[in-house]
C-alpha cells in the first residue's frame, strides 16, 4: 500500500522535489539482487532517480521523540542495504531518495529510531551527507483513500 500511495503521488506530481520525470517504473532491478521500489527517468539511455519507499507508522508519545514519526520500529538489515546501494548508485550518476511515507497525521516531524536500530541511523545520516535526498510526508486517511498530504520536517542525528 505504501507504494501504491507513492506512485499516485508521483504520477500527479504531488512532491516538488520528486516531480519532472517523464517514466515511473516499479520495481526497479538496479543490480542482480538489487530492486529498488521505483526508478524515474526522462530517457532510458541516462540513470534518472533511484527511490525507496518505507512504511512509518511507530510513534512513542512516552518515548525518546514525542511527537515525531520514527523509523524503524525493528532492526532492518534490508533497510540499511537499500541506503547503501542508494549511496553507491550516486557514484554512477544516478540520483537517489528515500520517501518515508507515515500513515498518519498526529506527528510533527520524522526522525530515525536510532535506540532501535542504530545501525540503520548511522547509515542514514552517512547516505544523506553524500547525497541521497531525504523525504518524509504525512497521509490523510478516510474511508474512501489514503493519500499523501504533507511534508515533515526531518530531523536526524
Amino acid at each position: 500500500r505504501p507504494n501504491d500511495i507513492a506512485e499516485e503521488a508521483l504520477i500527479e506530481g504531488y512532491i516538488p522535489e520528486l516531480k519532472g520525470w517523464s517514466k515511473i517504473q516499479r520495481e526497479f532491478t538496479w543490480r542482480p539482487g538489487t530492486r529498488f521500489d521505483f526508478c524515474l527517468r526522462n530517457n532510458t539511455e541516462t540513470p534518472g532517480m533511484l527511490l525507496e519507499v518505507k512504511n512509518v507508522h511507530f510513534v512513542r508519545p512516552m518515548g525518546p521523540n514525542p511527537g515525531a514519526a520514527e523509523f524503524p520500529d525493528s532492526i532492518t538489515a534490508r533497510g540499511t542495504k537499500h541506503l547503501k546501494h542508494l549511496a553507491e548508485s550516486l557514484q554512477e550518476g544516478w540520483q537517489a531518495s528515500m520517501l518515508y511515507v507515515v500513515q498518519r497525521s498526529d506527528v510533527n516531524r520524522f526522525t530515525v529510531a536510532e535506540d532501535i536500530d542504530p545501525v540503520y541511523a548511522k547509515e542514514l545520516v552517512r547516505v544523506t551527507k553524500l547525497g541521497v535526498q531525504i523525504h518524509a510526508w504525512t497521509c490523510s486517511i478516510s474511508l474512501e483513500e489514503i493519500r499523501l498530504d504533507a511534508p515533515l520536517p526531518i530531523v536526524l542525528g
